[in-house]
């Protein structure tokens, strides 16, 4: 039960995924930490997109990441 719990955590929903690999290439400026070959497979990988949207991008960046947000 408790490994189907943690699984079920790390799931993202597609739209997120979706959401947030098209933001890798619209707001390149605000990943230069990240190699452009990494993939985003799972929660973690979002929340550190939307993470890097709010630290390094300007208000556009910034839409993006609610919209991500919002599809977790």
């Amino acid at each position: 039960m408790r490994g189907q719990q943690i699984a079920t955590e790390l799931n993202v929903s597609p739209e997120a995924l979706r959401r947030a690999r098209l933001a890798l290439s619209r707001h390149a400026e605000c990943f230069w930490t990240r190699r452009s070959d990494a993939p985003v497979v799972d929660r973690d990988d979002v929340e550190l997109i939307i993470r890097r949207l709010r630290e390094n991008g300007g208000t556009a960046a910034w839409q993006t990441a609610l919209q991500i947000q919002a599809c977790l």
